[in-house]
């Protein structure tokens, strides 16, 4: 208990802490914050929620805060045979423990030929990486990126860079706070 209390302390004071648990992975639930969950395993505490954007040209990539309470971009895939080896790097680095990825249903709520794509790519994320993959709607989601842009007055060329980034952070924020008003 004591070195869990000096865990919880570190991990408060600092974003990531490295305990090493051995084989065993279990998770805790502290107080009445549905963001202050951690799960120790495979030698890290794993803390984070990665959103992604998945297009035919790129993959937007967005990540949790530690507390579960924020999305931040991370970063565009452009689409090619690496974009898995470049996921498992994002997943490694910020010790992801969970995948929501944007479905993109028709405006009318029925599946597109996108949502067929978005299926292969979600059953061989679960493959590769062994993590829970949840699906999203994301309707509107890139509009919504896109008007933030807007209003930050950013050039058009700048907003090509980053509208798929903005739209995973969009996707993920949508999913923590629906899940945070659940939880609490």
């Amino acid at each position: 208990m004591r070195l869990l209390r000096q865990g919880l302390s570190a991990f408060l004071l600092k974003d990531s802490v490295k305990a090493r648990s051995g084989r065993f992975s279990w998770s805790l639930w502290f107080g009445k914050s549905p963001g202050l969950r951690f799960a120790l395993g495979r030698g890290g505490i794993s803390l984070r929620i990665m959103g992604l954007d998945f297009g035919s040209k790129t993959i937007g990539v967005a990540v949790s805060d530690a507390l579960l309470w924020t999305a931040q971009g991370v970063k565009t895939i452009r689409r090619s045979r690496e974009e898995i080896e470049e996921l498992r790097k994002v997943i490694e680095e910020y010790e992801v423990g969970e995948i929501v990825i944007g479905y993109p249903k028709n405006m009318n709520g029925t599946l597109g030929p996108r949502c067929a794509l978005t299926d292969e790519f979600v059953e061989r994320l679960r493959a590769e990486f062994g993590l829970p993959v949840e699906l999203w709607d994301e309707r509107l989601s890139t509009v919504a990126a896109q008007r933030t842009l807007l209003e930050a007055d950013m050039s058009r060329s700048k907003r090509r860079q980053v509208i798929d980034k903005m739209a995973a952070v969009f996707i993920l924020q949508g999913y923590l706070d629906r899940r945070n008003l659940k939880k609490s």
